[in-house]
């Protein structure tokens, strides 16, 4: 190791500071570590100085010392003074003398550290003097021991994992004194459960107890010492404490017990931390003393070491506690020796013998060995009387056997396949990676059957009814073979992004279950080689709570995976979705539309690609890439009354007509030469109709404010612009409520919907100049074009409700909110804003069904505004509303001067305006600018703005969205016949869609779903009458659109829907799961396998991993600037697949858990598949 005496330049004006928390064994070699490399050290240790205190004996078991422990000792010059085992007091004072030869390190005994703050680098210490004292460093190292006060401030910062076990077990010191003058003493430790200690309450039954177990230690200790030792202090407890990670920043670091306290039946805790520290001063010259990247990487590589060394005291602290027991009564019997460690094994049954077995077994040989045992080869005999137990140890060679060396490497795996009459062995040798061959092969040494595969195989499985062979290992590929032909894999499935450790399949589905060793499991379907669901144990880092082995149970179709608890995964023949978000498209949705002619949904994103989609199973028909030239986004976009076109815009202001059917482009409205950047963006298109045939009109509406007309004429490919309305706001904010229109005597070659018109103004009249700072631009529009009424409606940014009248001839401003043209610097500007606009008005057609009490179908009637259509259930969302309208009609006197039926004509309400807004209210108005209904919607939130708003062809429902990804049902059948009562607006459905903005909303009214589409990249379908999930668009599976009593949430919603009622506010629909397997849901719905282990608070019900990227050199989203979100898109897919999952826990006899030798170093980051934890932890209560 090179000398890092000087290892920084002695000109260096500033020397860093650097304070270490606890001068034990780890803080005082840290501080010399840290003191050789010239940092000004300050070590604060809460005790006085153990070299001139006395100090009380039995607080800590003796230290066995070994070579990774004596390396650390070497770096410092304290090699020659180990011995194998050793004081920990005598050491530590070695230590504290060791440090203070350095002149620029301090020990200050008698400080006791009470508040630490990371971020700033800032300690405040409790010297001698009781007066608290802040001390500033660049570098805090924790070496506080196993309750480290360092750590408990970490523990308060987000993303750190913290979790600790106590063992039943306590352990007390005990002396022997030297005998015949030698100055040779020992020290004894005395291991047992915390309520045998307790039993002992006085020297007599000291003596006793030691009596009955100890009988030879009595002379030897002596009986005034045994019993003076016994009480001089409590039996101490003995803890388990891991944490991730060991750093904070580059401002603060854990070491020693402080980051990995373990139980002390491997003898490594002092080793391990002593390693902390070596490894440590090899990262500082590895980055040159640059912290920022030496204390992550310090992390990264020692948590795996740690945590694994912890693991393996706790098997040994097993291993010792069976072999010690005295209430186990069962037989058990240790084979050895062997002549290679046994990394697998399994049993062949030959059902022709009843009391014969073969045992297969791989070793880190690469041999294949077969034991053949039988009942004789243990001494079995049948027995009138209990015996107690037996614990034998057989010889090996006594047993017939035979072995073969089929590999170059570890054998990873060994299975007897019964449906192939033979056995299978895996192994990481590229060459020989998978053997399948009979038993007989092991014997006569004729050449086998052999699977070759790059970087060989981890593990394998077998499915019957496919008749395939799955292998997968480190190159991450899962390869599925012909069990008789060895050349080449038949198929291939690839997604996992680490080594495969453990394959398993469930033969009815014919899937199968992958797992990686960062604890991601992939469901795969053989027969389409597809994927099907992604999902991953999110307890813990990919290190932490490794998972060993994993079966699937075919009779009750649960996962069961054996890590250091056992965890179940039962399969619901319905899904929660995968536990990452459900894309449609990999960027935000800007634009969605229904097809109600075709049957088909449009969804446009802000990467500008158009996507056109089955309604009936969510399949996509066909896609179109960059429609308007590379990197161009599309913002806006209509379908025509008769659905067999569709109009795209752009924020450069150009537009497209396309054949719906083909996706082939119709017409074109270029960018204009002289055109500024970003100055025609479109925000609304909106088909007209029009007067002649082959004829194409499109209202636009620009986010300047501005609303035109575009025509496409049938022998001509380019689009033109025609019309455009003038701006009136300037005119009404100067006062005027209502502005008189003068039409145009301009003659056209074909007529228009909206005729040419001029505002006519006063002479004298100047235009106020407005406020820079309010923004007054119309930022949604909606239009009525029936018998009697030709409207257009505008809401503005600033609030303002204006309404065109081109049957008057008047332009007219229906609403003002009061200082929207003012700036209060202390309130939101945008909180006036107008998000949309929406005529609710019914034609005479809907009326009259309306009046006969049935509902309106699409083939009745049809709505004159948009592609709205509506197709007549009795079993609908509106029958509520028609039994209240039946009761109604009862109470109304009958009018006998129209006996043939009400005159629907005379009866037909006036159009009403509806508007959400951007501080969550959904406003109702009359044409004359009467507030009808002011509603905040009920979603047990505060206000959310909203969004979007959609009615149905007959303007019985209204569906709104908000910016949290709410969907909101109201029903508005009654309310709109004359007198509006406000009463008899009703929402009836409230219901969590996203967990972001929904850009839009849509009802079907012949399948009664609910379209919704969000920022989040998805277009999700929903049941309207509940509110239920049906999936997304982009998955696997087809959608169920008949409606079952399975209830589902999509991955990012934990709320249940709620159902408006009229005794109650509002119910929340709380429907129960079925599973496969009964349990008691409400006691164990919080529970997860970490809490089960260390009693962790369970992790937030909703946890959705997003992969933050930021790609500067892609064009960012043009309508919502924020930073671009990455997903992971491998869950496009679902089928058969995992639900909420419930956590069991398995306790299992200690008797059937042997021993199993760790497998090779770590950095293969392999495990034994026998699982060894499961035991020591406390059972349950009942």
């Amino acid at each position: 190791m090179k000398n890092t005496s000087a290892v920084m330049d002695s000109s260096d004006i500033q020397r860093k500071n650097i304070a270490v928390i606890g001068g034990g064994l780890v803080g005082s070699l840290n501080a010399c570590f840290l003191a050789k490399r010239n940092f000004q050290v300050n070590v604060y240790e809460a005790r006085e100085d153990i070299r001139v205190t006395k100090s009380a004996r039995g607080r800590s078991i003796n230290l066995a010392l070994s070579c990774r422990g004596r390396q650390a000792l070497k770096a410092i010059g304290l090699e020659d003074q180990y011995i194998l085992s050793i004081s920990r007091e005598d050491l530590n004072k070695d230590l504290l003398t060791a440090v203070e030869k350095y002149s620029n390190a301090k020990v200050h005994f008698g400080h006791r550290l009470v508040k630490c703050d990371p971020e700033k680098g800032v300690i405040t210490v409790l010297g001698q003097d009781k007066v608290p004292k802040d001390v500033t460093c660049d570098l805090i190292v924790g070496c506080d021991g196993a309750f480290s006060t360092v750590r408990t401030h970490l523990m308060k910062k987000p993303r750190f994992d913290y979790s600790q076990q106590y063992i039943p077990h306590g352990y007390m010191e005990l002396s022997i004194p030297p005998k015949n003058g030698d100055n040779k003493s020992f020290t004894c430790t005395l291991f047992m459960p915390f309520e045998e200690f307790e039993k002992l309450l006085t020297g007599s039954d000291v003596l006793d107890f030691f009596q009955k177990y100890f009988p030879d230690s009595i002379p030897l200790i002596g009986k005034q010492a045994l019993v003076q030792d016994f009480f001089l202090l409590p039996a101490q407890a003995m803890i388990s404490v891991k944490c991730s990670a060991f750093h904070f920043k580059s401002h603060c670091l854990l070491m020693g017990d402080a980051a990995h306290a373990i139980v002390p039946f491997f003898g490594q805790g002092m080793n391990a931390g002593f390693e902390d520290c070596l490894v440590f001063d090899e990262l500082m010259d590895k980055f040159n003393n640059d912290l920022s990247m030496c204390l992550p990487e310090f992390s990264r590589f020692r948590i795996p070491d740690d945590h694994a060394i912890s693991d393996l005291s706790m098997y040994n602290y097993i291993e010792m506690k069976v072999q010690t027991s005295t209430n186990v009564t069962e037989n058990y019997f240790v084979i050895k020796p062997m002549d290679h460690c046994l990394l697998c094994v399994c049993v062949v049954s030959l059902p022709d013998q009843l009391c014969r077995d073969d045992i297969l077994l791989g070793d880190d040989g690469g041999f294949v060995s077969k034991f053949t045992v039988n009942s004789e080869d243990f001494g079995l005999k049948q027995a009138k009387s209990k015996k107690r137990l037996q614990n034998q140890v057989l010889d090996s060679k006594n047993f017939k056997s035979v072995k073969r060396k089929l590999h170059n490497d570890w054998v990873m795996k060994i299975r007897y396949i019964s449906a192939l009459n033979c056995f299978g062995s895996c192994s990481l040798d590229s060459v020989h990676s998978l053997v399948l061959e009979s038993l007989k092969r092991i014997e006569d040494n004729l050449p086998v059957r052999e699977f070759s595969m790059p970087r060989g195989a981890n593990t394998f499985c077998y499915c019957i009814k496919a008749n395939v062979i799955i292998t997968g290992g480190d190159d991450k590929v899962l390869r599925l073979w012909h069990p008789n032909i060895s050349t080449k894999p038949v198929g291939k499935l690839v997604g996992h992004m680490f080594s495969i450790i453990e394959i398993v399949t469930n033969e009815k589905e014919q899937h199968v279950i992958s797992l990686s060793s960062a604890k991601v499991f992939r469901v795969w379907d053989i027969q389409t080689l597809s994927l099907l669901q992604v999902f991953h144990d999110s307890q813990g880092g990919p290190g932490d709570m490794q998972i060993y082995c994993m079966i699937f149970d075919s009779s009750h179709r649960v996962l069961i995976t054996g890590s250091s608890v056992m965890d179940m995964y039962p399969l619901t023949r319905m899904i929660q979705d995968t536990k990452q978000v459900p894309h449609t498209h990999e960027r935000e949705i800007n634009v969605m539309l229904y097809n109600k002619y075709f049957h088909q949904v449009l969804t446009i994103c802000s990467e500008s690609i158009i996507k056109v989609w089955e309604l009936e199973t969510g399949l996509q028909i066909y896609q179109i890439l960059d429609p308007h030239g590379f990197n161009v986004e599309l913002t806006a976009a209509a379908i025509n009354e008769s659905g067999f076109l569709f109009a795209t815009g752009a924020y450069n202001g150009t537009v497209k007509i396309w054949d719906f059917g083909s996706g082939q482009e119709l017409k074109v409205l270029p960018e204009g030469k002289d055109w500024k950047e970003e100055e025609h963006w479109l925000q609304r298109l909106i088909f007209l109709k029009a007067q002649e045939k082959h004829q194409y009109l499109l209202l636009s509406l620009e986010r300047n404010g501005k609303i035109k007309m575009i025509q496409g004429k049938e022998d001509d490919i380019y689009l033109a612009v025609i019309w455009e309305l003038p701006d009136v706001v300037p005119v009404l904010q100067n006062g005027n409520r209502i502005v008189h229109l003068r039409v145009s005597t301009k003659d056209r070659s074909m007529a228009i919907p909206f005729p040419d018109v001029e505002l006519i103004v006063e002479k004298n009249f100047s235009q106020r100049v407005g406020n820079p700072a309010v923004s007054i631009e119309v930022n949604c529009i909606d239009l009525l074009q029936i018998e009697g009424y030709n409207l257009i409606a505008a809401g503005t940014l600033n609030g303002v409700i204006i309404l065109w009248n081109f049957v008057t001839s008047t332009v007219k401003e229906v609403y003002r909110p009061d200082n929207c043209f003012t700036v209060d610097p202390d309130l939101d500007p945008t909180r006036f804003r107008i998000n949309d606009i929406l005529f609710l008005f019914r034609n005479p057609e809907c009326v009259r069904r309306s009046s006969q009490d049935s509902v309106c179908s699409s083939s009745q009637c049809d709505s004159s505004k948009g592609p709205q259509s509506s197709k007549g259930s009795k079993q609908s969302i509106h029958e509520s509303e028609i039994k209240g309208e039946q009761t109604d009609a009862a109470r109304e006197p009958v009018d006998n001067k129209h006996p043939g039926g009400t005159n629907v004509t005379d009866t037909q309400p006036p159009p009403i305006l509806a508007t959400a807004h951007e501080d969550g209210h959904l406003r109702l108005w009359t044409m004359e600018g009467r507030l009808l209904k002011d509603i905040l919607p009920f979603t047990k939130h505060a206000a959310i703005s909203l969004t979007s708003l959609f009615t149905d062809s007959c303007a019985r429902i209204l569906l709104t969205g908000n910016m949290e990804g709410h969907a909101i049902l109201c029903s508005i059948s009654s309310f709109l016949e004359s007198p509006h009562d406000e009463k008899k607006f009703k929402q009836l459905l409230a219901w969590r869609a996203h967990s972001l903005e929904i850009v839009q909303i849509i009802y079907v009214e012949e399948k009664q779903v609910v379209l919704t589409a969000s920022i989040d990249g998805s277009v999700r379908l929903w049941h309207a009458l509940n509110g239920h999930y049906c999936g997304y668009f982009g998955q696997r599976r087809t959608f169920e659109l008949s409606q079952t009593s399975d209830f589902i949430l999509p991955c990012d919603v934990t709320e249940y829907p709620i159902e408006i009622k009229e005794e109650s506010k509002f119910t929340e629909k709380k429907l129960t799961y079925e599973y496969p397997l009964v349990f008691d849901r409400q006691r164990w719905q919080k529970m997860s396998s970490m809490s089960l282990l260390f009693k962790r608070t369970p992790p937030k019900a909703f946890e959705v991993e997003h992969d933050f990227k930021f790609f500067k050199s892609l064009s960012s989203p043009k309508i919502r600037r924020h930073a671009l979100e990455g997903f992971m898109t491998e869950n496009r897919e679902a089928g058969i697949v995992f639900g909420s999952l419930p956590i069991y826990r398995l306790l299992i006899d200690l008797s059937f858990i042997s021993q199993v030798q760790r497998r090779r170093s770590l950095k293969r980051n392999l495990v034994p598949q026998v699982n060894l934890a499961s035991s020591f932890f406390p059972a349950i209560p009942k």
